[in-house]
């Protein structure tokens, strides 16, 4: 399968790729899941201020 550099090459650039591909969405899901956790801990203190346990749930889902 890897006789010439070439398709050797061509395969490398293929996973490199792919991989920087999978990081960016790796990235995208880790800041989405960095700001649903500061929102829930934002609702979570609006919720001891305002004392009214329907309403953060009723956000939430």
């Amino acid at each position: 399968m890897f006789d010439n550099p070439k398709s050797k090459m061509s395969t490398l650039k293929s996973f490199a790729t792919s991989l920087s591909s999978s990081t960016s969405y790796v990235s995208i899901f880790s800041v989405l899941f960095y700001v649903s956790i500061l929102s829930f801990i934002f609702l979570l203190k609006l919720n001891k201020n305002n004392n009214n346990n329907f309403w953060i749930f009723a956000n939430i889902f």
